[in-house]
Parts: structure tokens; C-alpha cells; sequence
């Protein structure tokens, strides 16, 4: 309790003795100003309305250090009187750190002379603009006040300020501080520790004040997925410098493509995500592959996991599954099942119906053959139909011309169109509206094979896929950047909806369930399936393990688990009782039991 005591004191003391250094600001009121009453009454009215947006932003920041605060084990009332005494958020964090980490009062002074100290450099320069009433006592008192906005909005005014426009400007904001942190306190100690570990922090992610606030110096990953690439990888540079965490940085811009390797090698970037070349090159794998819903891979590429919707042609109405793989002697493995009343990693008894969305782990040849022999195409569209000429377009355009997919472009930008047309000189650019029946018709959508909308307006692609769908028999793929309604769009029947925020999320999620992981197996690859609901997860075995060298007819397995595939030095199979999993092997899980982070997680405990 002492060193709690101590530590609010110090910190006030620290802060007030820098600006105070720097002769800043106000005290009482009255002392000294010669001004009357009306003209004070004007001034303070004009600090507080000017100090109301400060108080609702530090109402959140506040917020959050109240949580933290309480974790750490301080009480309400502790937090509180931090935060009344201090008003310094970077200093506050830094603080209460020092207490959960059992530090001595000489680092908790010197840590807070250290982030503190700008307090005086923020004084020297506000201190031209105070005018001649400001007295000492008011600027010992008032350098009590100063913080990073205050500051900024002070030194704003034009000509000096006088301290009526002080008070009203640091009150509010003092009054936002202080509620915030009791709301937070309380609130850390009645909320789940689920939804307490998700708070948030309001403020710049490239400030270093921020990252401190936020606790990057024990921080493990820091992920950086701003608007701006620039910005991410600034974010992640500064975390590098500043902490000792992991750091991934979403980047965009095909500028950057060739320079991957260099950023995280100089930069020291663990991780760099572009949603939208993920997100073309899962396209270019339907489009390769056009029977499938989706397509996810596993192993290098050789396991894949289609998804595919069971039609009357097929003549599997009724079967089962074991009848179906025995009937057509096709080596794969049907891993889950979404039919209208529930959605399943099925057995051998699950029966199929028409209308069922089925998921089956193969090779790509013997998933082929499958297809093949249910009555699917099986060959890689000829040509494509691009709405939308945006980042996406540009990197699936450049795998569809790989592939020798003819491709055209439909643009109404016309300067997007001319730089389209320098970087893919072999694709047919066009200018125009995307959404006119009249030019999708002229430039052949009756005719094409594949049709991919991808403006930046997911009603403009769901439609234009509805459309599509009723003129052409292509194969419809559409771009979809809001979640809400992805139930929704799922049941329109409206062909491969690809959602490039679930496939950085997935990324994202694969890396850090890999990190969790214990050093006898890793997750290499990671995909939410059925609706979300369960996973498909590759594992890398690197050590033996409880579930090493014992047959899988013997291993205790957690119920809604499949061993769907083993990949052994380059020979992939779909394993049966008798076999085993072995160190280097590489192993793909189907579960609805989420959060596995090791191997050894697919057994009862």
C-alpha cells in the first residue's frame, strides 16, 4: 500500500516539477487576473467547450488503463487516485508495470523522469503564450495539468491565454481522465477476463507514448493492420526497437511485392499479409479448378480441400458416404458435410442429399478423378471476365495470364485503365461501367467461362454474379468485404464468395496458434470451415509424442476429430487404423474442436 501511495506522489511530483521547470501554467481563479467577471466567465466557458472532445477521448484511454490497473492488483480506489494525481497515461502504464513487476522506488523514479520529461519541453514552448496574469503559484498548479492534447489545443489560440481559458480547458479533460479510469477499474472487476484481455487503447499505433501505454514492452506479437502500409511497417519498425515481440504488418501495395524479403530481413518484420494477393491466388485456384466452391491447400499444395455442392446429376442422393467411396473407388475423404438443418465432420453413416455443400481432403489428381467420375468439370477455365480493376484484379490477372486464361478488365476509371494497360499489356483492359447489362453482354458474358466481380461495393458483385448466373453458365466468383450478412450471401447460390478479411484473419490466427505451440509440432496451415465452426489445421511433427508410433485405431481421439491426411517425405495418403503418425510426418486435423495448438491436443485427456 505504500509503495502505491508512494508511487502516486512520485509521479505527481515528477510531472509537476519538469513543468514547473519550463513555467507553465495557472492556480487559482482569481489571483492576479484584473480581468472581470464577464470576460473570465467568457474565457472558461470557451476552455471547456474546447476541452469536451479531450474528455471524451480520454474517457476511453482511461478506461483501459482502469482495467489494467486492477489487473495488475491495484484496487478501484488506487486506480483512481492515480489517475487524479497524475493525468499522464504513458507515465501511469509505465507505473503501474513497475508496481506489478515489484520494482524498486529508484526505477520507478527514473522511469518516470524518463517518459515525463517532455511535460517540460511542452512547457517551455506554451509558456510565450501565457499572458501577464498567470502568477507563480498558477503556474506551479497548472503545470499540473498540461498533457500532449491539452497542449496542442493551448498552443493553437491565437494570441496569449489567460488562466480562466486554462481552467476550463484542463478541467474537462481532468474530470474524462479520472471518470474513465473508475468506469475502467470497476468494469475489470465484473467483466470476463475474455472480454477484459480485448480492450483497447485509443491513440496513434506509430507514437511510442501509445505502444508503451499499451504494453509493447511485454508484448509477444505486435500486428499492425492499419489502412497504410507505410504507417504498418512504421508501427512494426518502432515495436522492433522498442520491445523484443514479433511483429506482422499488412501490405498491400504491389510496389512492395518484389520487396518482401528485404523488409523483413532490414525492417525486421516477422510477418508481411497482402489480403489482396491471397486473395487472387485463391481465386486463380477455382478458376483452375472451376467445380469447386472453395479451394484451401494443405502440405505445399499436395493435399487440397474442395468444396463442392451436390447436385440431382451426381446420382448420390441417399448414399452414404462409405457406399459412395466404395462405388467409386475414388481415394478421398469426405471431411465435412452442410446440409439445411446442421453441419457435421460426418462418418461413414452420414447419408448425402441433394443440395448438401460437401468438403472432401485429396490429391489433387485423385480429387480430379473424383470429380470426374461424379459428372463435374474438372478442366481450367479458357477465359475471364474481370469487374473491377483494383490491387486484386491486378494480381489475379497476372496468375490468370500465367495460366494462359485469357482475361478482360472492366475499369470505369479511366486513369486506373491506362495503368492497367501498361502493367498487363496482354490483358484486354476496357473502360467502362461494370454494372451496364448492355457492355457485359457486348463484351461477351453469355460466352465466358469464368466471371469475377470485384469492385469495391459487395452489393454491386452479389449482384453482377445474380446476373451473371442467368445468362451464362460461368463460373461466378465475387468479392465480399463486409461480414455481417456472409450468412446471408452464402445462401444466394451465387457461385465462390471470397471474403479477404477472413483470409487475413486466418493468417493471422495460423501464426499465432503457431507460436503457442509447444516445440514437439507446429501448425503450419489453419482454415475455419463449416460456417466457422470447426477447423482444418496441418500439423509439422517434429518430436515423439503420445501420439507417435501407436496405430490410430488405438489412439483415444476427442469426438468430432478426423486424421484426414499424412504427409510422409512427399507421399501423401488418407490414413487407416493400422497406421501411425511419425516424426517429420505433416498432419491435416478436421475438428469442431477449436483452439488445438499442439498435436498431442486431439487426444482425451
Amino acid at each position: 500500500m505504500l509503495k502505491k501511495f508512494a508511487f502516486s506522489v512520485g509521479l505527481w511530483y515528477n510531472k509537476s516539477y519538469c513543468a514547473v521547470l519550463a513555467v507553465t501554467f495557472y492556480m487559482s481563479l482569481s489571483a492576479g487576473s484584473g480581468k472581470d467577471i464577464i470576460t473570465l466567465d467568457k474565457a472558461f466557458r470557451k476552455g471547456i467547450l474546447q476541452g469536451i472532445p479531450i474528455a471524451l477521448g480520454y474517457l476511453s484511454v482511461s478506461f483501459g488503463f482502469g482495467i489494467m490497473a486492477v489487473r495488475a492488483g491495484l484496487s478501484v480506489s488506487a486506480a483512481v487516485a492515480i489517475s487524479i494525481t497524475n493525468v499522464t497515461s504513458a507515465g501511469q502504464a509505465a507505473g503501474v508495470g513497475v508496481i506489478a513487476a515489484g520494482g524498486s522506488y529508484l526505477e520507478m523514479a527514473l522511469t518516470q523522469l524518463t517518459i515525463n520529461f517532455r511535460y517540460a519541453l511542452m512547457g517551455f514552448s506554451l509558456s510565450q503564450k501565457l499572458d501577464k496574469t498567470f502568477r507563480l503559484p498558477q503556474r506551479m498548479a497548472a503545470a499540473f495539468g498540461i498533457t500532449d492534447e491539452i497542449f496542442a489545443v493551448a498552443s493553437a489560440q491565437s494570441g496569449t491565454i489567460c488562466p480562466a481559458y486554462m481552467y476550463g480547458l484542463i478541467l474537462i479533460a481532468f474530470l474524462g481522465w479520472t471518470l474513465g479510469t473508475l468506469l475502467g477499474a470497476a468494469a475489470g472487476q465484473i467483466l470476463p477476463k475474455f472480454i477484459i484481455d480485448a480492450m483497447g487503447i485509443v491513440g496513434n499505433g506509430a507514437s511510442i507514448n501509445t505502444l508503451v501505454e499499451a504494453g509493447i514492452e511485454n508484448a509477444d506479437i505486435l500486428i499492425a493492420v492499419t489502412g497504410s502500409d507505410e504507417m504498418n511497417l512504421l508501427c512494426c519498425l518502432i515495436a522492433q526497437k522498442t520491445g523484443h515481440c514479433q511483429t506482422i504488418a499488412r501490405v498491400r501495395n504491389p510496389i512492395y511485392a518484389k520487396e518482401i524479403s528485404f523488409i523483413k530481413k532490414r525492417l525486421g518484420v516477422t510477418m508481411i499479409i497482402n489480403p489482396e494477393l491471397a486473395a487472387a491466388q485463391e481465386i486463380s485456384r477455382l478458376l483452375r479448378f472451376p467445380s469447386a466452391i472453395k479451394i484451401d491447400t494443405f502440405a505445399r499444395g499436395r493435399v487440397e480441400m474442395l468444396k463442392f455442392k451436390v447436385l440431382p446429376e451426381f446420382n448420390l442422393d441417399g448414399m452414404t458416404i462409405s457406399r459412395i467411396t466404395e462405388a467409386l473407388k475414388c481415394d478421398v475423404l469426405f471431411c465435412a458435410v452442410e446440409s439445411r438443418d446442421h453441419v457435421s465432420i460426418p462418418g461413414g453413416n452420414q447419408v448425402i442429399h441433394d443440395g448438401d455443400m460437401v468438403s472432401i481432403l485429396a490429391s489433387p489428381v485423385n480429387a480430379a478423378a473424383f470429380f470426374k467420375k461424379i459428372g463435374l468439370k474438372t478442366n481450367q477455365v479458357k477465359n475471364a471476365i474481370i469487374v473491377g480493376g483494383g490491387t486484386i484484379s491486378y494480381y489475379l490477372t497476372k496468375a490468370l495470364l500465367d495460366m494462359n486464361i485469357s482475361v478482360k478488365i472492366i475499369e470505369q476509371n479511366e486513369s486506373r485503365c491506362e495503368t492497367l494497360s501498361d502493367l498487363l499489356p496482354e490483358a484486354t483492359i476496357i473502360n467502362g461501367d461494370g454494372t451496364n447489362r448492355s457492355l457485359l453482354m457486348e463484351e461477351g458474358l453469355s460466352r465466358t467461362e469464368a466471371f469475377v466481380s470485384l469492385t469495391n461495393m459487395d452489393e454491386e458483385n452479389v449482384f453482377l454474379s445474380l446476373f451473371a448466373k442467368t445468362v451464362s453458365n460461368a463460373k461466378l466468383v465475387a468479392k465480399v468485404n463486409r461480414l455481417a450478412f456472409d450468412d446471408v450471401i452464402d445462401n444466394l447460390d451465387i457461385g465462390s464468395v471470397i471474403y479477404p478479411k477472413y483470409i487475413t484473419a486466418d493468417y493471422i490466427l495460423q501464426y499465432v496458434r503457431a507460436m503457442q505451440n509447444s516445440i514437439g509440432s507446429n501448425i503450419e496451415t489453419l482454415y475455419h470451415i463449416l460456417d466457422n465452426q470447426a477447423e482444418a489445421l496441418e500439423f509439422a511433427i517434429r518430436e515423439n509424442s503420445p501420439v507417435t508410433g501407436i496405430p490410430l485405431s488405438e489412439l483415444n481421439l476427442k469426438k468430432n476429430l478426423l486424421v484426414g491426411y499424412l504427409n510422409r517425405n512427399g507421399q501423401v495418403k488418407i490414413p487407416r487404423g493400422q497406421d501411425t503418425i511419425q516424426v517429420g510426418d505433416t498432419v491435416i486435423i478436421v475438428t469442431s474442436q477449436k483452439g488445438l495448438r499442439d498435436i498431442t491436443d486431439i487426444l482425451e485427456k
